[in-house]
């Protein structure tokens, strides 16, 4: 029997129906192997344009970059901090809330060793964690004479295209790390500073820590469903093209009262697309 959720007022229902049906799903972390110890932590701001038509309403995101000495791993703080508290309450048997929020749902590890990618990334809630390997990515940069201070450090830009964007990078030379958020990696300094030139992504540092004690660099054991990045972005395009029936396929309908009657979600809803890596 299908669930329907609702809304009272159209308007909201086009607010509310688009979150709900995006919400995050959450994994308990409880359980993990660990890859490595973290030497750095580097945290960044990111913002994001999720709707091209739209580009005054801004999601934003907190990342983590951990690098250890065979691995280095890219995450969302925020959907960490829910994973965290869904693992507790998942225990205790209690309800949880759920993450609502249009960012990118990846965990991304480099190793080092391999020269290989691994991305674990969530679809929505009704379906599994995937997860795919790629090869570490020749990023073929650029690198300018241009400069500019980042945290006191001195940055020097660099620019590359990348599936379909073009990218400028700014990286200190002074912290000699051949890393930096999500895959970016390849140049003689940590990035620091990275945005497309459309300014759909704009990730900035804003901090930097060499970790004393070390932090362990975790992947979650879950039952990961194996896939390829092709068919995974095939699999995401589907999904936001025709979401209406993407969600019945899982035995739920949104709709919403107009003139005191159960109206269905319009199934020529769509939302917009607009991945960092667009080919």
């Amino acid at each position: 029997m299908l669930r329907i959720i609702f809304a009272l007022l159209i308007n909201i229902l086009f607010f509310n129906c688009v979150t709900l049906s995006q919400s995050i799903k959450l994994i308990p972390i409880d359980r993990f192997h660990v890859l490595d110890t973290a030497q750095f932590m580097v945290t960044y701001d990111v913002d994001i344009v999720n709707d091209p038509l739209n580009r005054k309403k801004l999601e934003t995101d907190h990342i983590v970059l951990l690098i250890g000495r065979k691995f280095s791993k890219t995450y969302s703080q925020r959907i960490y901090l829910a994973d965290s508290i869904y693992t507790v309450l998942l225990k205790r048997d209690s309800n949880y809330p759920s993450l609502t929020a249009l960012i990118p749902k990846v965990e991304i590890f480099k190793n080092k060793n391999l020269q290989q990618i691994i991305v674990t990334e969530r679809a929505d809630d009704p379906d599994p964690v995937y997860l795919y390997e790629e090869p570490m990515i020749n990023f073929n940069w650029k690198i300018t004479n241009e400069r500019k201070e980042i945290l006191t450090y001195s940055c020097v830009k660099a620019t590359m295209a990348f599936r379909g964007r073009i990218f400028e990078a700014w990286f200190a030379p002074l912290i000699p790390i051949n890393d930096g958020p999500y895959k970016f990696c390849g140049l003689p300094g940590l990035i620091l500073e990275i945005k497309d030139s459309t300014g759909d992504y704009a990730v900035k540092c804003t901090s930097l820590h060499k970790l004393r004690n070390g932090k362990l660099i975790k992947k979650f054991d879950i039952d990961y469903q194996t896939t390829t990045r092709e068919e995974l972005m095939s699999f995401m395009r589907k999904i936001y093209k025709n979401p209406v029936a993407y969600y019945k396929s899982h035995g739920i309908d949104f709709c919403t009262f107009k003139n005191g009657k159960v109206v269905p979600w319009p199934p020529d809803y769509s939302w917009p697309y607009n991945p960092i890596e667009l080919e």
